[in-house]
């Protein structure tokens, strides 16, 4: 279902029919319902592989999306990964250029011309040759920015954000059926944290570490 398909949708469920008077709001609503995705769960179908060609005495590199988790940055063809570092760790390193060691990904920037966020790999130290690297990340689902644009989540999914604009319909209006149709967003969401290795957005990751010969990523095993 595109935008606009979604917005007929969660106009007939709050009772609008064919006014259209509330699309503008009803736009916006679906993709606080994405926003509400990106803020709470990572899924199998947002895992992206994006591959980086480093450039001698450069150290930063866009990823041309906005990612939300890296999973594992390694050269392509290995399987050790490079090590992540935190913010404080990476920016008092003494290693200035050679092989590459460490990465990070930094905040978010946005395109100039298409203003489409996107995020950095910061590499150090600084590579001095020619390396290709593999970056695995979690990508945030785009927000719908036109009436022709299909979210970025399974196709049996899309009536969900449906259900979230019409329960933030109701709740505008003071209206108590709000609660019921953010019920049904809500019973969406656990088939598809079910139906789609959905993990907590802030579940610790456990990357692998720089002597490991397996790619690995471990979250709690009570999840």
């Amino acid at each position: 279902m595109n935008q606009a398909i979604l917005l007929q949708k969660a106009r007939r469920d709050a009772g609008l029919q064919e006014d259209t008077s509330y699309d503008t709001d009803l736009a916006l609503w679906l993709n606080d319902g994405i926003d509400d995705l990106n803020s709470r769960y990572v899924f199998a179908f947002q895992e992206a592989i994006i591959p980086i060609t480093t450039i001698n005495g450069i150290a930063s590199y866009s990823l041309g999306v906005e990612v939300l988790r890296p999973i594992l940055v390694k050269e392509t063809g290995k399987t050790q990964g490079l090590h992540y570092l935190g913010i404080q760790d990476f920016y008092t390193q003494n290693d200035t250029t050679g092989s590459i060691k460490n990465y990070r990904i930094a905040g978010l920037s946005r395109d100039a011309v298409s203003d489409t966020p996107y995020s950095t790999l910061l590499l150090s130290p600084t590579p001095n040759s020619a390396v290709a690297l593999s970056a695995i990340v979690y990508k945030a689902i785009p927000h719908l920015a036109s009436t022709d644009d299909v979210p970025f989540i399974p196709k049996s999914f899309h009536r969900m954000l449906a259900y979230y604009a019409t329960s933030s319909y109701f709740a505008s209006q003071g209206d108590n059926r709000a609660v019921a149709s953010h019920d049904l967003y809500e019973n969406a969401l656990l088939d598809l944290v079910d139906q789609q290795d959905g993990r907590p957005v802030d579940a610790p990751l456990v990357l692998q570490p720089t002597h490991s010969t397996v790619p690995m990523v471990r979250f709690p095993s009570n999840f």
